[in-house]
């Protein structure tokens, strides 16, 4: 997914953080080659200059925003319509991205930038089943 120019436009003159590297990789030449198999193949992050990584991180976060954006929109027209009282919410993602950290792009790996998604439930509204609850071990898919 491309984000649209508006939301781009928000995180244009906005710095990025930088990619997170181990004491592992911290240069590209001393990462170990099979790491970065995925970004060979896919994507040429590896070879990616500073500008490139905050232009990518740039963008990934304009599509979160656009996401975040439309699930507003959303809600809104759910509690126009009065349908939170009798629905289910569910929202995760299948994977995160590298975003260059470690020199890795995609979901290759269950590094933390790729493994690390959201999953929220959000019962129906007002049937006394327990809501407002974080809970911070591992899901999975099955876990719905």
């Amino acid at each position: 997914m491309d984000s649209c120019r508006d939301f781009w436009s928000l995180y244009e003159n906005i710095p990025m953080p930088e990619p997170v590297y181990g004491g592992w990789s911290r240069d590209l030449a001393g990462t170990p080659q099979g790491f970065l198999a995925g970004a060979y193949e896919n994507t040429n992050m590896h070879l990616f200059g500073p500008r490139q990584l905050e232009a990518s991180r740039r963008a990934y976060y304009a599509c979160i925003t656009q996401i975040d954006y439309a699930l507003g929109r959303l809600f809104g027209t759910m509690r126009e319509n009065d349908l939170f009282r009798n629905t289910w919410i569910i929202f995760t993602s299948d994977h995160g991205e590298m975003l260059g950290d470690h020199h890795m792009s995609q979901k290759n790996l269950f590094f933390e930038g790729s493994a690390h998604v959201p999953l929220l439930i959000v019962p129906p509204a007002g049937n006394g089943i327990p809501h407002n609850l974080t809970v911070d071990s591992l899901t999975e898919i099955a876990d719905i």
